[in-house]
């Protein structure tokens, strides 16, 4: 993590490691994936995917 000041000495931001391998590598994953973050099974029980927002699991 590094933290960024401009020529002034002024707070502009934070880059992280991931954000440094984007900006080399490009996006990783596929961000336009059809993958349903919430899933209902058949027994009553639901599948979440671990990037779910926790505020959009309780509201579905």
């Amino acid at each position: 993590m590094v933290l960024v000041f401009d020529e002034y000495g002024h707070f502009e931001g934070v880059i992280t490691s991931g954000d440094f391998l984007e900006s080399i590598m490009g996006v990783f994953g596929d961000e336009s994936a059809d993958e349903q973050a919430i899933k209902r099974r058949d027994d009553e029980t639901y599948l979440v995917s671990g990037w779910t927002p926790i505020d959009e699991f309780a509201d579905s």
